[in-house]
């Protein structure tokens, strides 16, 4: 009984923490775009879900029970309590301050003057520019993305694009890292934006960033739920040949690129880290234990291999526009590695979307590798418990500093589950191929 109160009382905190990130997008986001009747609407659901967010408190610090006021004056101080709750649930982010003691990420927004001020000093801006718009766009847990369009620069087109580091503590990734890459990347061939310019200082504008030639199309799905669109699974195919087609020598003066996650003894120390974040931040569903132990089982079953790897190919990191695909976005998690690492990480995506087999025969096409059946099967699971593990433990660390993103909460609540539903059926398709 104590375990299931624990539980309990765990998760009541988990669903509050989500209808505070709720009640921020209305707050900052949509109660200000609207006006009449949809505004007192979009106020009196603030009201409803800072409400429900002081029940649900209120139910899991009585642990289940009913209040019990001996005297009006403990009815009184519960009465404070309550106020207190409800106008820190309203309050806008900006007015709020991370519980005593707490490390929590710092989110660094961008402000149309600062960048402004700060291009203009730069040669590739120069004096007469001006900032004409500015706008952030959707998406973005450890980055912020942002389109920005500017007239008269000395040497900058109009159209552009900033990738700002947003919160580094628990993925440990920075646009630092991509500047480079994405140079190589862009003269070898592949369809990713030309970066135009790193500011690697915090102190210019907060956080490091990275100016990038914006290109044309929006994102093309997400995580779960890519377009049913075969040109685009085929498109992506001839991409991703194409990386693994390159020379990993002419990489190899890059500081930030590392070669992981190939030979046994790192797989098999990653297989440990893995599971003992599942133990820490994770129920002990079946499919996720029985992943790890199949992974460990077969962690030296195939040969090893060394290519440059994107790490989190998908089409929630793919532009598109109708059935072209315009670029291969977000390489922060880029490493050498096996190649069989981004070819596993796609087939659950591109068997919605096309033939497996087709799929791979368009990758070979352009150069891919030809990877052990055996070896894909490996790292589709060592993919799925990574991406699983991660969510698990950014979402339990995000809810412990109470860190305000919808981005987050929409990890916790449904990037996280989706994955270990995902995970399951991998691992049922692996044990059934055998």
């Amino acid at each position: 009984m104590e375990r299931a109160q624990t539980y309990l009382v765990a998760e009541i905190e988990a669903v509050c923490w989500l209808l505070r990130n709720s009640v921020d997008v209305l707050q900052t986001s949509i109660r200000p775009a609207l006006a009449g009747l949809p505004a007192a609407h979009a106020t009196r659901c603030v009201e409803v879900l800072a409400a429900a967010v002081d029940q649900l408190t209120r139910l899991a610090e009585n642990g289940g029970e009913p209040p019990d006021f001996p005297a009006l004056a403990d009815e009184l101080a519960d009465i404070d309590r309550i106020q207190e709750r409800l106008a820190a649930v309203k309050a806008p982010p900006a007015a709020r301050t991370s519980p005593a003691g707490q490390e929590s990420p710092v989110r660094h927004d961008l402000e149309a003057e600062e960048l402004e001020s700060y291009l203009r000093e730069h040669p590739r801006g120069g004096a007469n520019l001006r900032l004409h718009h500015l706008e952030r766009m959707a998406g973005g847990r450890s980055k912020s993305t942002y389109a920005l369009t500017v007239q008269d620069a000395a040497d900058l087109p109009s159209d552009l694009v900033i990738r700002k580091d947003q919160e580094t503590l628990l993925n440990n990734t920075s646009v630092v890292s991509e500047a480079k890459l994405l140079e190589r990347l862009h003269r070898a061939g592949l369809k990713v934006p030309q970066p135009f310019h790193l500011e690697s200082d915090p102190e210019a504008l907060g956080s490091p960033f990275l100016i990038l030639q914006r290109l044309e199309g929006t994102t093309a799905g997400e995580v779960f739920d890519p377009p049913r669109n075969e040109r685009l699974a085929l498109a992506l195919a001839e991409q991703v040949g194409l990386l693994h087609s390159l020379d990993v020598g002419g990489v190899a003066d890059d500081p930030f690129l590392v070669t992981k996650d190939v030979t046994g003894d790192q797989l098999c120390e990653q297989l440990a880290a893995f599971r003992a974040t599942v133990n820490e931040f994770s129920e002990p569903y079946p499919s996720v234990l029985g992943a790890l132990d199949w992974l460990d089982e077969h962690v030296r079953d195939f040969d090893e291999e060394v290519r440059l790897v994107h790490g989190d190919l998908g089409f929630h990191n793919v532009l598109a526009e109708g059935d072209e695909l315009t670029a291969v976005l977000d390489w922060e998690l880029a490493s050498l590695g096996h190649p069989a690492r981004d070819l596993g990480y796609l087939r659950s995506t591109i068997e919605m979307m096309t033939d497996w087999d087709k799929f791979l025969d368009a990758y070979h096409a352009s150069g891919g590798v030809r990877c052990d059946p055996h070896a894909v099967d490996f790292y589709m699971l060592f993919s799925s418990v990574w991406l699983y593990q991660h969510l698990a433990r950014s979402g339990r660390m995000r809810l412990k500093w109470d860190a305000r993103n919808i981005e987050y909460a929409i990890s916790f609540a449904v990037l996280g589950p989706n994955m270990r539903y995902r995970l399951a059926r991998q691992l049922d398709g692996v044990l059934t191929r055998g």
